[in-house]
């Protein structure tokens, strides 16, 4: 991953704060109070925020029933979004940065939401531990793109706090084992999407859920859509508001119907 590919990422955000409004928010409000309040105003302007178009369409496909997972759930804005409109459904959101996680839980009490529970692991191909690391850049902290360091020694990471955190596969995971029909799932693992759609093809192949997902614009998103359609799945993007199959299209949401 280049420098270059990390601020295009930072970039579709929806630069909803520039990178110096967040920096002196950081620095006036402290971290932990800023990704709470963020939380908060990001939740409140989904709805419409055109950044968000592509996760709005998927959230009208979802059925209001049985479990919805939300990998890479980040400070609690789509899990929230998900449980609030979905009452019938129980959220099963997972996230293992811990600054993130602490905002996530703070967010679900804050809002009183009951029906989701939060898991502090990351998900791959494997079980064991990885490293992560949460990228600051230009002094800002931003941890909306935390993601695993695949690499400690590449020169292309820029610098940033770095945790070593569990991983899971999701097949493994006796949670997994007893829930009750997946419905959809949402993915947002920051180009590791990969190793978490292999380390989760049986429960796929079992529930056939909706499927929301980043993929980078690199060598691994064909891999990615390949492995979808071995599990007899077919793969579109919305395009002028319109659902539309994958064609080499310029997009970074993806869509998957079994």
């Amino acid at each position: 991953m280049s420098v270059k590919s990390l601020y295009f990422i930072w970039d579709k955000e929806g630069k909803m704060l520039k990178n110096q409004i967040r920096r002196i928010l950081q620095k006036v409000l402290g971290f932990h109070r800023y990704l709470f309040l963020f939380a908060l105003f990001t939740i409140r302007r989904l709805p419409y925020a055109k950044a968000y178009a592509d996760f709005r369409y998927f959230l009208a496909l979802i059925p209001d029933e049985g479990t919805l997972l939300d990998i890479g759930a980040n400070i609690g804005v789509t899990a929230s979004i998900l449980a609030r409109r979905f009452p019938h459904s129980q959220v099963l959101a997972f996230e293992p940065i811990p600054d993130n996680l602490e905002t996530m839980q703070k967010v679900v009490r804050f809002q009183k939401i009951q029906n989701i529970q939060i898991f502090a692991t990351a998900l791959g191909d494997t079980d064991g531990l990885v490293n992560m690391q949460v990228p600051e850049i230009n002094g800002s902290r931003m941890q909306g793109l935390s993601l695993v360091v695949e690499n400690e020694y590449d020169p292309a990471y820029p610098s940033g706090p770095s945790y070593q955190v569990p991983v899971q596969m999701l097949d493994h995971m006796s949670a997994i084992q007893t829930t009750r029909k997946i419905s959809a799932i949402k993915i947002d693992v920051e180009n590791y999407e990969y190793f978490v759609l292999s380390g989760a093809k049986e429960t796929i192949r079992k529930h056939q859920p909706l499927l929301f997902c980043e993929l980078w614009n690199n060598e691994r998103r064909n891999p990615c859509i390949q492995l979808m359609s071995e599990l007899g799945y077919r793969c579109f993007v919305l395009q002028q508001k319109k659902l539309v199959p994958f064609e080499g299209q310029d997009s970074l949401n993806f869509i998957f119907f079994h």
